[in-house]
């Protein structure tokens, strides 16, 4: 994993004085949100924190560019909010190095994905909604055929 920031970036850093720290690493239940990690778990996702004198600093002020290597063909990119929504994030991938690089005006965690779109639990319901009236006709019919199957 690696993190290339620009000059925008780094001369809002250097305005304040003090001890840098970036921190690029696979995301965890320990530096996501609840809402986060109930999306991300299980798949290839990273956390990327900036601090500067022990003050979490979000909005960079410039871009980034992150790399990643999830270890599969990936074509899709996600930035993950507090509260668990995806924002895709445009993305290039290299067949031949296996590399993912995606450029971010902030840090958050990332999620990295093959499938063209993921549903996490917290969204699944979407799906199922068209699904509620197929079921009710097919237990319906299901019970209406038993009756009739009984009386004959």
């Amino acid at each position: 994993m690696s993190v290339t920031i620009d000059n925008d970036v780094l001369r809002n850093l250097s305005g304040n004085k003090g001890d840098v720290v970036l921190s690029v690493q696979r995301a965890t239940e320990g530096n996501t949100t609840g809402a986060q990690w109930r999306i991300v778990s299980g798949v290839y996702s990273v956390s990327v924190t900036l601090t500067q004198n022990d003050v979490r600093i979000s909005e960079l002020g410039g871009t980034a560019e992150i790399e990643v290597e999830p270890g599969y063909e990936a074509m899709h990119v996600y930035y993950v909010t507090d509260d668990g929504e995806l924002e895709e994030i445009p993305c290039t991938y290299d067949s031949e190095t296996g590399i993912v690089e995606f450029s971010v005006v902030h840090f958050s965690i990332y999620m990295v994905t093959n499938g063209e779109y993921w549903l996490g639990p917290s969204q699944m319901w979407i799906m199922m909604v068209p699904l509620i009236p197929i079921m009710f006709l097919a237990l319906m019919f299901a019970g209406i055929r038993r009756v009739e199957d009984e009386q004959s």
